[in-house]
């Protein structure tokens, strides 16, 4: 079980770059997933995963763009 091996109170003090590193630690979470859970868990609004497709192409019809933007 991860939570055993993760202080979830330390990571409130981290920055996001930080708490980054410290969860893609485990296997099985990757730099999306990280991002995913500081934009949801923490509400750190500024920890959004740019590499996510979905979140690319919608930002492209948004905005009316040609081309999807990149990370």
């Amino acid at each position: 079980m991860i939570s055993e091996d993760l202080n979830f109170d330390l990571l409130k003090t981290m920055s996001n770059e930080e708490v980054i590193i410290e969860l893609t630690k485990f296997k099985g979470i990757g730099e999306w997933t990280a991002q995913c859970y500081l934009l949801g868990c923490m509400s750190r609004k500024d920890a959004w995963p740019s590499a996510d497709l979905g979140l690319q192409v919608a930002i492209q019809r948004l905005k009316g763009l040609k081309t999807r933007p990149k990370s």
